[in-house]
């Protein structure tokens, strides 16, 4: 004989009961979700534009942590942070040291530590929607009763969530998401600034690129790294280019070291001294020992410098490579 067993009360999770009447529970996949229709994350105009400068600065994926209140129906956000991180087009790593240190400051000014409760996170030119990455950092959040969750684009699409942890694990998702007041879209020079400080693109190693100019043939690498500059091979022109951080953009690799190594109104700034190339900079280059220095090849203004040496030619690390270079050949 069975008996039918009586449904218990839910438990008072939040502050006010109207608010659990209007709950609509959904179970799905052994996971519980609920919405709440009153429930809005409020941003005040300077922390929207704050959200959305930090979308647009970068066309990879970017995180910051903010500081939020529940008061009754609103979830307030009033501060952002920006940790250095590691990011993809279809990644964003924060640096786990950095957070603890954002925690570590707050408690040193007498402030709330638990109200950092906001992961802010964008999809670049993807759609908002969580991902299950996005849900398995969601749950690592859960150092106190709830957090906050938005995700964006560079469309400026927004998409909130909020996550229960007390006394167990509920997502209210798509949390209407309120702004105040009108935006300026124009990203300011600090925000720039302070994402090429704190915000490093992820380089694939392995990554291979398709040429359309050599009989449809994949070639790697496309991405390396020499002298601590990140570098490219541009199929286009076929030349290696490095990014140059101070122009913010790509230069040929050649007329890049060229300008290091050219004084102005000058031509090259540096001599042979018989045993190596000494640079006006101090730095020198020595043909029998470079070879762990400057990689695969080194800039190759050094062979014109050094150029007709006589015998320190035949212990050239580089020999093969300026011979290329003088030949018209060389291939990096």
């Amino acid at each position: 004989m069975s008996r039918k067993r009586k449904k218990k009360a839910l438990p008072s999770i939040l502050e006010h009961e109207e608010e659990q009447e209007k709950m609509r529970m959904v179970v799905s996949g052994g996971n519980l979700e609920m919405e709440i229709k009153d429930l809005t994350i409020v941003l005040p105009k300077p922390i929207y534009q704050q959200i959305i400068h930090y979308t647009m600065a970068t066309e990879d994926e970017i995180s910051c942590l903010g500081m939020c209140r529940w008061d009754n129906k609103e979830i307030r956000v009033y501060e952002l942070f920006l940790p250095k991180q590691v990011n993809s087009t279809g990644s964003t790593l924060l640096d786990e040291d950095e957070a603890a240190k954002i925690l570590t400051n707050l408690i040193r000014a007498g402030r709330n530590p638990a109200e950092l409760r906001l992961w802010f996170h964008s999809h670049g030119n993807m759609g908002v929607f969580w991902s299950g990455t996005d849900d398995d950092c969601c749950k690592t959040l859960g150092v106190t009763d709830f957090s906050v969750s938005i995700v964006g684009n560079r469309k400026k699409k927004l998409l909130g969530r909020v996550d229960i942890y007390k006394p167990f694990h509920l997502t209210i998702s798509g949390v209407d998401i309120a702004v105040e007041d009108e935006v300026d879209f124009t990203i300011p020079q600090r925000i720039k600034d302070e994402v090429d400080e704190k915000v490093e693109k992820k380089t694939y190693w392995t990554r291979k690129e398709y040429d359309g100019y050599s009989n449809g043939q994949y070639c790697t690498p496309t991405y390396s790294k020499k002298g601590g500059l990140e570098r490219k091979f541009n199929w286009v022109e076929k030349v290696w280019e490095v990014y140059d951080k101070e122009k913010k953009a790509w230069v040929e690799e050649d007329e890049y070291y060229r300008n290091l190594l050219t004084a102005e109104n000058e031509t090259i700034a540096g001599e042979w001294d018989g045993e190596q190339v000494a640079l006006k900079d101090g730095s020198t280059f020595c043909p029998k020992t470079d070879k762990r220095k400057f990689g695969d090849v080194p800039p190759t203004v050094m062979f014109d410098i050094c150029m007709e040496t006589g015998d320190i030619c035949l212990k050239c690390v580089y020999r093969t490579e300026c011979d290329a270079y003088f030949t018209g050949t060389l291939k990096v």
